[in-house]
């Protein structure tokens, strides 16, 4: 892995119990309830988690400026 992941406490949880489920401690319907997620967006963060790895569990707009961002005062017409 390269470089520095930034995380929010709440992914970091995700990892704690996504690697619970991994290793068969708990079962996703359980992990479900941890993260307080559908079973089916469990199933969806585990692949992206065996894919990635835990950059796959950092919110993709991280980063980027908000789609509903007001323009600079500069920027209107």
């Amino acid at each position: 892995m390269k470089g520095l992941i930034t995380m929010s406490s709440k992914e970091a949880n995700r990892i704690a119990v996504l690697d619970k489920l991994l290793d068969g401690i708990i079962r996703q319907k359980q992990a479900a309830r941890q993260l307080g997620l559908s079973t089916r967006q469990v199933r969806r963060l585990r692949e992206r988690y065996d894919k990635e790895g835990a950059t796959g569990l950092v919110h993709k707009n991280r980063g980027k400026p908000s789609n509903n961002k007001v323009p600079d005062k500069g920027l209107l017409l």
